[in-house]
């Protein structure tokens, strides 16, 4: 099976980073949070709360969209498996993929180009509603 590798971007994030936590250590193999550099108490809520979790520091003093993306893809070069990248704000939901469904040119098949298996629903989706509805 895969590994599912967590990469997520924080700076200053302590109010949100126990529930967004608790809810995503669970789903993932391994995480790797870059931290932009944080004042508050975020990362030794990171360390306390997920220890094995890895912290990088931001290479970059500004945010600048083309050099945010290129230290992800810096990073995510050096990790084998599935990669996902997240904010604080953003939460994965459903349960861990085990098999994702492919299309014919082997990229992940859109969900309604698949139809509404019951695979579809209960292990690539889960409990989240279908967005195209």
């Amino acid at each position: 099976m895969l590994m599912l590798n967590l990469i997520c971007h924080i700076r200053n994030e302590a109010l949100l980073l126990p529930p967004w936590i608790r809810h995503h250590a669970p789903l993932v193999d391994t995480a790797t949070i870059i931290d932009y550099a944080s004042t508050d108490d975020s990362l030794d809520i990171v360390r306390t709360m997920a220890p094995h979790w890895r912290i990088v520091r931001s290479q970059n003093v500004d945010f600048d969209a083309n050099d945010v993306d290129f230290e992800v893809m810096q990073i995510e070069s050096h990790l084998s498996g599935w990669k996902l990248a997240l904010n604080v704000t953003d939460w994965r939901s459903g349960q861990p993929v085990s098999k994702p469904p492919f299309g014919k040119d082997r990229r992940l098949a859109h969900p309604r180009a698949l139809g509404p298996s019951k695979f579809l629903k209960e292990e690539f989706w889960g409990t989240c509603p279908d967005p195209l509805r």
